[in-house]
């Protein structure tokens, strides 16, 4: 037998097992046994507080209330303590990256400086080269003339 949707086929078993009355069912080769083999018609009896069912229901949901009340209250709380050590460390990161802004500036100006010197000191010592090789081509020329 072939079934639209899987649920078909829970519902075909539910009610071949309820019809047939077996004590045991055999699903996809798993052997269970059933759990409840038949109801009583007797009626539920009261608590003994006296509430119906709707008033014990809805006492749970007030405790229940009652609890996400304290634990709400309590969140919004801690909430408040931590607020101002969360603004305190805002500020001190913010403090740190302008000390960290004005280093890196500072940084900066240091190594534009340090390049104009270093390129100072190359075209002196070029110049200082060229010199030398005037002084040594006109001592070359004296000697060569002596």
């Amino acid at each position: 037998m072939l079934f639209a949707a899987p649920a078909d086929a829970v519902r075909y078993a539910a009610s071949y097992l309820i019809t047939t009355g077996n004590s045991s069912l055999c699903l996809n080769g798993m052997m269970g046994s059933l759990i409840i083999s038949s109801m009583s018609e007797e009626n539920t009896q009261n608590m003994l507080d006296g509430r119906s069912f709707e008033e014990r229901i809805f006492a749970r949901f007030d405790a229940l209330d009652a609890r996400l009340q304290k634990l709400e209250s309590e969140a919004e709380r801690r909430a408040l303590e931590t607020k101002p050590i969360w603004e305190r460390a805002l500020a001190e990161i913010l403090e740190m990256q302008q000390g960290l802004n004005e280093f890196r500036g500072e940084v900066n100006d240091a190594l534009h400086d340090l390049s104009r010197k270093i390129g100072v000191l190359g075209n002196d010592m070029i110049q200082l080269r060229a010199d030398q090789t005037h002084v040594e081509n006109r001592l070359d020329s004296l000697e060569s003339k002596s």
